[in-house]
């Protein structure tokens, strides 16, 4: 089978796991998510390895990708689960995946790049989103708000690898990877609003694409 075929065929094992899951949520068939969540996140952890090429420049992106792709994958086995020590340790892996991406980013711009004024649109948003969630953080404010302060980075390095001016990926890979770290950001606002505020299927239907959409946009970065 041809590279292309498997990595299309992975591809698409994920989003039909994702459909799966969704299928689960809304009937509330546990067996469902138990199957269709880990496979998903399986799927694009094994795409990744698929396209990974390791000896390209720069030296060690692909590798932070792989990381952070691992420890998301983690973090979604963990926040199957309703308690809360399980959702700190789902907190906590995704924290650190972020950091992945943003070490990996920051390999591909300069710190010129990253002062402009795009870089303020995060930055807005997140504080939009969390005076919103705020009042309904309690004892979770503290790592709610480091978590923020990781996504927040992780998305202003990809905006300044995508408005860098002396590009090391090719363009199509950075519009992946710039479309990717943006839906990752919006599946957490729907995460955080169904943990923290009110839990809807309303906001998985559009929070799970949202969030394996942007893992698998990151991953094709990497083609």
């Amino acid at each position: 089978m041809e590279a292309h075929t498997i990595a299309q065929l992975l591809t698409a094992l994920c989003c039909l796991f994702v459909v799966l899951t969704l299928v689960g949520e809304k009937l509330d068939v546990r067996a469902l998510i138990i199957l269709g969540k880990p496979c998903a996140s399986a799927s694009f952890v094994g795409l990744a390895l698929h396209l990974a090429q390791w000896e390209v420049s720069p030296r060690g992106y692909p590798l932070l990708i792989v990381v952070g792709l691992v420890f998301g994958a983690a973090g979604d086995v963990a926040l199957m689960s309703k308690a809360k020590t399980w959702f700190l340790v789902g907190l906590v892996s995704f924290l650190i995946g972020h950091v992945a991406y943003l070490l990996a980013f920051a390999r591909l711009g300069t710190a010129e790049d990253w002062l402009t004024p795009w870089s303020l649109l995060p930055i807005v948003a997140a504080l939009v989103v969390l005076k919103y969630l705020w009042k309904h953080l309690g004892s979770m404010r503290v790592p709610v708000l480091a978590y923020m302060v990781a996504i927040v980075l992780m998305v202003i390095a990809a905006i300044a690898v995508a408005i860098g001016r002396a590009p090391l990926l090719e363009t199509e890979a950075i519009r992946f990877l710039l479309i990717g770290a943006l839906l990752f950001f919006a599946s957490d606002v729907a995460v955080a609003k169904a943990r923290f505020v009110e839990a809807r299927f309303v906001d998985r239907l559009w929070g799970l694409p949202c969030y394996y959409a942007g893992q698998l946009c990151i991953v094709w970065s990497l083609s």
